[in-house]
């Protein structure tokens, strides 16, 4: 058929080949375009960050403060190329007294970076031109912002459009002089405008990066398991863009590791990441990955050199892998182009004497990231719902001797701020218990808490101590619904498909107002009860240990080598074993009945006071 408009129309055979010769030459083109690119002397610029050696650290921060020696005076932020043998290097940062953390937009356009002009300012986010020209400050509060990073669009239901992203730390001071920094990450408009806090860890959120999907991977501190609310380690983190679906990333590798400064390769399925042997920023370590599918179950430790230490990987668009690195504690940090398969170092690309040289970034375009909808802050602006399908889907050693139908119920736990003296002395955070809320038969259990709050989760048994209970601190945010399979559990694993019994019931409500939530220490709650029901037997001539109410007996039960107390965890406390025993005999079954027994509420008291922590004055902190 040759109708008009038919491809068979002879008329229109010289055009479709016209057409089909002009798309071959423009693919040609571009295949050569891309030769070009690739071709040798034309790889992409850098820019990283110039740090002075021997600087001295703001001695306001606590001395175990990520940042105590990394935003100093003297940083530039300086562009070089990145084939350049002459390692000429251009200084971008001319305006400002320091400048660091540089990241570049999605078109390699624009450079987002940290910057303070003059002494006294305060660290805030800037913007400039890939030249250097045109700075614009973008934060303006009185608190730090460092660390920016552009990441996806954020969209929602009511937005007539998805608006881009940036993510920041703020570094924000206690509320009063006492109380330590909160250091967190915060996202905001390209402008600076609509900025909102994402995380609300007790401990610093800081050097995020952004993965393909959209969601936000950062080193935290994770607790050390021998010891209730320490530091233990730094791991890796994941979050989306606002605030919800807070998971670990990477980091139970069984080793005691900080992990820091988490880079996501452009291309292929690599995060790196140090794997620090201190917490200091400017320590270093070895050098590892994961795979950004399976992080949990991935690692590989790529580079790892007795007395060296590499720092800030820089993946490159072509899958080779720069680092910073030095030989020993005294050298400085040099950028160096690291063998991706071997972990061998290659070539030293830039370096300078009395500088460390490090955070490299690519000054290239490079595909934008997922954006993101949300609902947060939509029909429940202060709260949001928790739900765990069923508790005994759980790795913890303590529930592997647990049968279904053991664990009565779960306590919320709400962790309070920490003071200057609470984080020199390693002190756990002071806490305090939102509620209790029962577990159902199948290990399901459904609550609704108050929202940008930091939480952890108690399993009680029947006596209402706790079986196992989070380490790490967690969060909802407003209006969001938060899975969790078991506790803790694999953290890769498939949900079982199947319906749980506590989402068939409502949310049990546990968002009481700050002061109805109950705090439980030595000073108000506990030294009362040994004086009414202990001391007659346990006074200063009677059985050990001595449990009078005094400050001596609070030393005596928590004292090195005290067989008495175990700090969060009240069934391996001796102390509470006979009072146990007499709580499923009959009155005068031993000298812990009769006028002395204790009352529901009290034993109720003792049980929480040892499994938060065992405070002596829960407004002060761990210790006394």
């Amino acid at each position: 058929m040759n109708r008009r408009g038919s491809p068979d129309w002879p008329p229109l055979r010289p055009l479709l080949f016209l057409l089909r010769l002009l798309v071959f030459l423009l693919a040609l083109s571009c295949c050569f375009a891309a030769a070009a690119s690739a071709a040798p002397g034309s790889e992409p610029d850098l820019v990283l960050v110039r740090m002075p050696t021997g600087a001295e650290a703001p001695s306001a921060r606590p001395d175990d403060s990520p940042f105590a020696v990394r935003y100093v005076d003297g940083c530039q932020i300086v562009r070089i190329g990145s084939a350049d043998p002459t390692g000429r290097s251009t200084l971008l940062s001319r305006d400002f007294l320091s400048a660091r953390d540089p990241a570049v937009s999605f078109d390699g356009r624009h450079i987002l970076f940290a910057g303070k002009r003059k002494a006294g300012d305060p660290w805030q986010v800037w913007r400039m031109e890939a030249d250097g020209s045109n700075p614009v400050q973008l934060t303006r509060g009185q608190a730090d912002a460092v660390s920016p990073l552009y990441i996806g669009s954020l969209f929602h239901l009511n937005d007539a459009a998805p608006t881009p992203q940036i993510a920041y730390v703020g570094i924000e001071k206690g509320a009063s002089a006492a109380v330590a920094p909160q250091v967190a990450l915060y996202t905001c408009n390209l402008d600076g405008s609509s900025s909102r806090r994402i995380t609300f860890n007790i401990d610093p959120s800081f050097d995020p990066d952004v993965l393909p999907n959209g969601r936000l991977v950062f080193s935290s501190w994770r607790p050390d398991a021998s010891r209730l609310g320490t530091r233990g380690e730094l791991g890796l983190m994941a979050v989306n863009m606002d605030g919800t679906d807070l998971m670990l990333f990477a980091g139970e590798t069984g080793r005691a590791l900080h992990m820091t400064t988490a880079r996501v390769a452009p291309t292929g399925e690599r995060v790196y990441y140090v794997e620090s042997r201190t917490s200091a920023p400017l320590g270093g370590g070895d050098l590892a990955f994961v795979s950004r599918r399976r992080p949990l179950h991935s690692r590989r430790l790529l580079a790892s050199e007795v007395g060296g230490f590499f720092h800030s990987p820089c993946p490159m668009p072509d899958g080779r892998l720069l680092a910073s690195y030095r030989s020993g504690k005294d050298d400085v940090f040099a950028l160096w182009e690291i063998d991706p398969e071997t972990g061998g170092r290659l070539r030293a690309l830039y370096s300078e004497p009395m500088r460390h040289c490090v955070d490299a970034q690519v000054l290239a375009p490079r595909p934008e990231v997922r954006g993101r909808s949300s609902i947060v802050g939509f029909r429940f602006p202060d709260t949001g719902v928790f739900y765990c399908l069923n508790v005994y889907i759980s790795e913890h050693f303590a529930m592997k001797e647990m049968v279904p139908g053991s664990i009565k119920e779960v306590r919320i736990v709400e962790a309070m701020a920490r003071t200057e003296e609470d984080l020199r002395d390693g002190a756990i955070a002071p806490r305090r218990v939102l509620g209790v809320a029962p577990v159902e038969p199948d290990g399901s259990f459904h609550v609704r808490v108050p929202a940008e709050t930091p939480l952890a989760f108690q399993l009680l048994d029947e006596q209402g101590m706790a079986v196992a209970g989070q380490l790490s601190w967690t969060w909802v945010m407003p209006g969001e619904s938060r899975l969790c399979i078991g506790c803790h559990e694999d953290r890769e694993r498939v949900p079982p498909n199947r319906l749980a019994q506590a989402i068939l019931k409502p949310e049990v409500p546990m968002t009481p107002p700050p002061e109805a939530r109950r705090s439980v220490d030595y000073v108000r709650q506990v030294a009362p009860i040994l004086r009414e029901r202990c001391a007659a037997c346990h006074g200063p001539e009677g059985a050990a240990p001595a449990l009078t109410g005094g400050d001596s007996d609070f030393d005596a039960l928590l004292g090195p080598g005290s067989p008495y107390l175990v700090p969060g965890s009240a069934r391996q406390s001796l102390l509470l074993r006979p009072l146990l025993r007499a709580r499923g005999a009959g009155d005068g079954a031993d000298g812990h009945h009769g006028p002395s027994r204790l009352t529901e509420g009290e034993w109720r008291t003792l049980v929480e006071w040892i499994d938060l922590g065992a405070f002596y004055d829960s407004r002060q902190g761990g210790g006394r």
